[in-house]
């Protein structure tokens, strides 16, 4: 059994999709080690956005609905820039509008990065059984609270944490709920960096030390209400 298993593991990466799927993913390593150096300093941003500034004054909607396309795009594909989009959007709308751009804007890319990569590969990762049923049980009955368990964890790109939850069986409604609200504590961070843009020099001075404890804290909370539901109904996990 165990072999039937790793062959067909083995078959399945020789899948030309799923060849293109890690050509992706090395993709966006690449492009994170190469935008990791321009987002150290923040100058450059600064002064791109001054020229933006005052269209966004004489027009905010105009500006405002081709910054919500740009990031939603954005945010379906594996460009890792969404951080600096959101800081740019502080910066140019303030709080209020800069959170319901960014916040529809994502959801936007969220799902179009979903249903796609659902449809293309879902199959394709479902015919290696490499997942074990309890793991698959699991998400059917709690993938809301795994995926918001996620959601919080800092570091994960929006592009793979999309991708990885499109090859689970979570349904799209609890994917969507999830992705809406466990960005909305690291969104707020960036967007306050935006507003304050002037006093912050890198992107390693928004997330302090307490701020990443805090996100690991709140990620955590989703996977001990899970616990404590399977404690309190005597559920055995392993099943």
């Amino acid at each position: 059994m165990q072999s039937s298993r790793n062959s067909g593991f083995f078959t399945c990466l020789h899948n030309r999709k799923l060849q293109i799927l890690v050509g992706f993913l090395l993709l966006i390593l690449a492009l994170s080690l190469v935008s990791k150096g321009y987002s150290q300093n923040l100058n450059e941003l600064t002064r791109y956005l001054d020229d933006i500034l005052a269209i966004a004054k004489s027009r905010p909607m105009l500006t405002g609905i081709t910054f919500l396309v740009f990031f939603s795009a954005c945010c379906a594909s594996p460009l890792p820039v969404v951080s600096l989009l959101i800081i740019a959007a502080g910066y140019l709308f303030g709080y209020t509008f800069a959170f319901l751009l960014t916040e529809v804007g994502a959801l936007i890319g969220a799902s179009i990065t979903f249903l796609t990569y659902r449809k293309l590969f879902k199959e394709q990762v479902s015919d290696t059984h490499s997942i074990p049923t309890i793991l698959q049980r699991e998400v059917n009955d709690a993938g809301f609270l795994y995926a918001l368990s996620a959601r919080f964890i800092p570091g994960i790109p929006f592009f793979i944490m999309n991708l990885g939850q499109s090859m689970t069986s979570i349904r799209f409604t609890h994917f969507i709920a999830a992705a809406f609200f466990g960005t909305i504590p690291t969104f707020l961070v960036f967007i306050n960096a935006g507003v304050h843009l002037q006093s912050v020099e890198s992107l390693d001075n928004l997330m302090s030390a307490n701020i990443l404890v805090s996100l690991l804290i709140i990620a955590l909370l989703p996977l001990c209400l899970r616990g404590l539901y399977i404690l309190i109904n005597k559920q055995p996990f392993s099943q």
